[in-house]
């Protein structure tokens, strides 16, 4: 615990330095951040759309926004955690656009879903909420703990908590309802 904990103290203030290159307009500097963040960005976008196409997408995008906007960034958390929060908007707005996009479709039958068939555990996934997702995702499937997920969603442990045993709840629903 001790070993990971101050490695994690390294990598963050690696980090610093390379944000602060970053910011002063080195593009080697913001490679190396996507080349040390992409997987973990890639993995949160899959995690929630579902779609390992839809999830690059999102990952390079996240990744231009970020890029975009590495000047405004304040440094009042880790990179990473700002960075997540990013991917997670961007998620989010792409499932809002399909979304509006299959209502426009009027289908009557329901969209196939894009999850191996029989794979109980994602389809439950990918029936919550985004809020309920993105915190099931971040804890199980990323390894954060409540207070790194906290930093992340600008919120205190306690609300992740909560929203933790929430999403417990309602994924247990949701995996009874598909059955075997």
């Amino acid at each position: 615990m001790e070993r990971t904990l101050a490695l994690t103290v390294i990598e963050q203030s690696r980090d610093q330095e390379l944000v602060r290159k970053a910011r002063e307009g080195s593009r080697a500097a913001f490679d190396v951040l996507f080349q040390r963040h992409k997987q973990f960005i890639y993995n949160v976008c899959y995690s929630m759309l579902g779609s390992a196409d839809d999830a690059v997408d999102a990952t390079q995008a996240a990744f231009i926004q970020a890029y975009r906007a590495i000047r405004r960034f304040r440094e009042e958390a880790a990179f990473r955690s700002w960075l997540y929060r990013i991917a997670v908007n961007v998620c989010t707005r792409m499932l809002k656009r399909e979304r509006r996009r299959k209502l426009l479709m009027l289908r009557s039958e329901p969209p196939p879903m894009d999850v191996a068939s029989g794979d109980r555990v994602w389809e439950a996934v990918l029936a919550l909420s985004l809020d309920s997702r993105a915190v099931l995702v971040l804890f199980y499937f990323q390894g954060l703990t409540c207070s790194e997920i906290a930093e992340a969603l600008g919120c205190s442990e306690a609300a992740v908590r909560t929203r933790l045993h929430r999403a417990r709840v309602a994924f247990k629903k949701e995996y009874e309802e598909i059955g075997p």
